[in-house]
């Protein structure tokens, strides 16, 4: 292993674009922060940045970045099995109970007190997958245990986000190599030769905490990168999914700077928390694009659930919040700086409902009750969709109807129904409602538990380079309205909201976002707060309708405005469908309540049981209009009715309008039954019987064996718009037309012994008959 000591600094950045990961924390313990803050671009990297009065709690899986695989990674820590120095003067600068004592680490990782595992390390099952000569183990991550003491504590294999992987061991005792505290000036580093860029992960053992029993932490580390020429790179490299931190005493504060990286389309936004003294003692640094899993936008309980007076459980009682990590979070500004991020738009926003206006009418009569908005987002992110419900001019989703979610896939739609009631059902009084719409891309929140102090404040800012002077001050949200009912506990200027307009920032005062745990330390009730940027912003500038000229502000909620101006029981709208005033092709007549002149209006045409078409005069083509099959007018086929959606209703293979010839629903002499397949009984279907009405006409019936077939096309719907059939039997022309064509299915059917071809003509002549009617009627 090589020993070196600090060089000095120089600069080498390329830009490059960080992916998105997301793992589950649920938390079971009390969090807190006591810190004291380092300077916002420093060398090397880790606790002097976190502050000399804290430690890094044993869960956190630190990250740093090789960009040239000739780099060297050097790293020590404070983990030797020795208690450590005080870090200032007195008791705020005691970390350890009894200076110099032992506090060995846990007997698993006695000389391994750094486990470094490599980006390309080898996922493992056990030892024997790993190199031992280097040597590595096979340990588990998040947690830095070996897979066979995993499988003991837990009797299963690592699932999920957890990695069983072969890990380089490094050691730590007291002076040697490796070894490092807040009072070493040239720590011996272990030095390790990259030999591949991309991300490197470190585990650190941790010695038990000896002021309180609250867990592990080492006490100090620092890591630093070396170029291929041996000299220090600026910082940048190192970063964590989330930081957990154990300050040693609820005394302790923190002024540190973290830098959240928020992946934005091909690029992402750098937002930086800069803490002011804020107090807890166990705490996690967390970024992600929705504060709490089931609450998001929502400061809440860690533990369950407020009670009706803001008031929370007791630590521990009730089921534990769940937030997530998504962002990697930086001590230094990232190096490589990631690419320009994209910039949001949203498209196409309507509000559709079922006459295409901008309006809702929700009082139950099934008309216009609802709509849905709809808008296509062209960037992943998070969206809010407001409505001004309460009429104050502001939009605030802690007040107003207000829905929130992310965009799973760019370019899709999104929808958002409203049915225009509020939380009790009752609908929302007539009026016009203004619509806000935004897509947040690079959207942060920074959910802190079980802060007691925070009093002194924090602040946001989005970074784009390296230099902190280029720093943007951010307005800031939050909603504490579930969990902080109490103002008179909270420091002076608290707000409940950063609704609707965000904290205030320069050239104005830039307010600081500040709070103190109600009770503490009287009453432990650890609250959640969350606190977030927006990232960057697009608004929708208004919304459109179907029968809307232009953009629309707001909504309406009041009468029906669909319109029936002919009263024929549909609506105007959906009459003219595409709203542009003119009768169209496909459309019926918003002024002619009987489009087609058939007898029946176009609204009980269209929603009738049965129901025909409002176009067509007569819908199925036989010769009948529709009035005179459902002469009663009702939508439905009733007794001694033909069906105005079936040409032969009896499927005798005559058209209705073939066998009732005047249409007028009685069967006058010489005409056929079309409600009777065999009007005279003589046990020929009506369309094979050349004198359907007359049975003792049937003896000698037509002999069509030899006849010639009709020219291909002569049966169906004439072209020039002809409803009737043109019907033949064997390639001639029946006189009364009624019998349908076998076009060019016509055969030769003589018998060859013979026999009287008949019988085999009537069958392929039905035949026929039956394909034809399913062709044109499926």
């Amino acid at each position: 292993m090589k020993q070196m000591g600090p060089r000095a600094a120089g600069r080498a950045r390329t830009a490059h674009c960080k992916s998105r990961r997301r793992a589950t924390i649920a938390f079971g313990i009390a969090l807190g922060v006591g810190l004291s803050g380092g300077p916002a671009w420093a060398l090397p990297e880790g606790t002097p940045q976190l502050g000399l009065t804290q430690g890094l709690d044993s869960n956190t899986t630190v990250r740093v970045r090789v960009v040239d695989a000739d780099e060297t990674i050097q790293v020590c820590s404070s983990d030797d099995g020795v208690q450590d120095a005080n870090v200032a003067a007195g008791e705020n600068g005691r970390i350890d109970q009894v200076p110099g004592a032992p506090n060995p680490v846990d007997p698993e990782r006695f000389g391994a007190e750094i486990v470094a595992y490599a980006p390309s390390a080898n996922e493992c099952a056990g030892f024997a997958d790993c190199d031992l000569a280097v040597p590595e183990l096979c340990y588990v991550q998040p947690y830095g245990v070996t897979i066979e003491t995993f499988r003991e504590r837990n009797g299963r294999e690592p699932a999920g986000s957890e990695r069983a992987r072969c890990g380089r061991v490094l050691s730590v005792t007291p002076g040697g190599v490796g070894h490092c505290t807040a009072a070493t000036d040239d720590p011996l580093y272990h030095a390790i030769d990259a030999g591949e860029p991309g991300v490197w992960s470190f585990d650190f053992a941790g010695e038990p905490e000896t002021r309180t029993p609250s867990g592990t932490s080492t006490r100090f580390f620092q890591i630093e990168v070396l170029r291929p020429d041996n000299t220090p790179v600026d910082g940048g490299r190192v970063s964590a999914l989330f930081w957990q931190l154990n300050a040693h005493d609820f005394d302790y504060s923190t002024s540190a700077d973290f830098y959240a990286v928020a992946p934005v389309g091909d690029g992402a936004r750098v937002f930086v928390i800069d803490f002011e003294a804020l107090r807890g003692f166990r705490y996690i640094v967390v970024a992600n694009d929705d504060g709490l899993a089931d609450h998001p936008d929502q400061s809440w309980c860690e533990f369950g659930d407020p009670d009706g007076d803001g008031l929370c459980p007791e630590q521990g009682d009730g089921d534990r919040q769940i937030f997530y990590s998504q962002y990697v979070i930086h001590l230094n500004y990232p190096d490589p700086p990631p690419d320009p991020p994209s910039e949001p738009r949203i498209a196409e926003f309507t509000f559709e409902d079922e006459a295409g206006t901008p309006s809702i009418s929700p009082d139950g009569d099934g008309v216009q009750d609802a709509g849905v908005f709809r808008f296509v987002p062209n960037l992943r992110g998070v969206w809010r969709l407001i409505v001004d419900t309460d009429g104050d001019g502001a939009f605030d989703p802690t007040r107003d109807f207000a829905r929130r979610g992310r965009v799973g896939n760019a370019g899709e739609a999104i929808e958002v129904p409203f049915d225009g009631l509020d939380p009790d059902g009752a609908p929302y009084p007539d009026g016009d409602y203004p619509v806000y719409l935004e897509l947040s891309v690079g959207e942060t929140h920074f959910p802190m538990a079980d802060i007691e102090d925070n009093t002194a404040g924090f602040l946001m800012w989005e970074q784009p380079g390296p230099d902190p002077g280029e720093r943007i001050p951010l307005p800031m949200y939050w909603d504490d309205t579930a969990v902080v009912l109490d103002l008179d506990a909270q420091p002076a200027g608290y707000r409940i909201t950063g609704w609707p307009d965000g904290s205030s920032v320069p050239p104005a005062a830039h307010e600081r976002r500040a709070w103190s745990q109600p009770g503490f330390p009287a009453d432990d009730r650890p609250i959640v707060f969350d606190t977030w940027v927006p990232g960057a912003r697009a608004t929708a500038d208004g919304f459109g309708c179907r029968r809307c000229d232009g953009p629309r502000q707001a909504l309406t909620i009041g009468p029906d405005e669909s319109g029936d101006r002919d009263m024929d029981g549909l609506p105007d709208d959906v009459e003219d469908a595409n709203g542009n005033g003119v009768v169209d092709e496909g459309e019926t007549d918003p002024d002619d309540p009987d489009t087609d002149d058939d007898g029946i209006g176009d609204g009980d045409e269209r929603n009738a049981e049965n129901p025909t078409d409002p176009l067509r005069a007569d819908t199925d083509g036989d010769g009948l209009p529709d009035s005179s099959e459902d002469r009663n007018g009702n939508g439905r086929v009733d007794d001694g009715e033909t069906d105005p959606t079936n040409p032969d209703s009896d499927g005798d293979g005559l058209l209705d309008g073939a066998e009732d010839a005047d249409g007028d629903g009685v069967v006058d002499p010489n005409e056929s039954d079309p409600l009777d397949d065999d009007t005279d009984g003589d046990g020929i279907l009506d369309g094979q019987d050349a004198n359907p009405t007359v049975p003792d006409m049937d003896a000698a019936p037509m002999d069509t064996a030899d006849a010639a077939p009709d020219p291909p096309g002569d049966a169906g719907v004439d072209g020039a718009g002809d409803p009737r059939l043109d019907v033949t039997v064997g390639g001639q022309d029946a006189a009364d037309d009624t019998m349908l064509n076998s076009g060019d299915e016509g055969c030769d059917c003589a018998a060859d012994d013979g026999g009287s071809p008949w019988p085999l003509t009537l069958l392929l002549v039905f035949g026929i008959l039956r394909r034809t009617q399913r062709r044109q009627h499926p």
